[in-house]
């Protein structure tokens, strides 16, 4: 196993037991490595805020009832509409960071 070292032991042991096949061309695959990439938990962040963000069925609800023209605008509608934009604001910083891209 060690021979083998980052390689999948049926690969090694395949190149192993068949050496006729090493005019074949190999895919290249990209390896991963053991250490996360930078951005992962950023990411992981991303989609913890999404997953219990109540801005998406807030700003579609809301969306909806624009739509119609039955929006009220009272203190409730101004919160959820001031409280959605913070959550958009912050997932898109957490994204921002993640690809490496900065803000102006």
């Amino acid at each position: 196993m060690r021979r083998a070292g980052r390689q999948p032991l049926s690969a090694y042991a395949r190149d192993q037991l068949f050496p006729a096949n090493d005019n074949q061309p190999r895919l290249n695959r990209q390896v991963r490595g053991s250490a996360p990439v930078k951005g992962h938990a950023a990411l992981a962040k991303i989609l913890a805020l999404l997953g219990r963000s109540e801005a998406g069925s807030s700003l579609r609800d809301l969306a909806a009832l624009a739509r119609l023209g039955a929006l009220p605008i009272t203190p409730e509608t101004e919160t959820a509409l001031f409280k959605a934009s913070v959550e958009i604001s912050d997932i898109k910083a957490l994204l921002m960071q993640a690809l490496g891209v900065r803000e102006r």
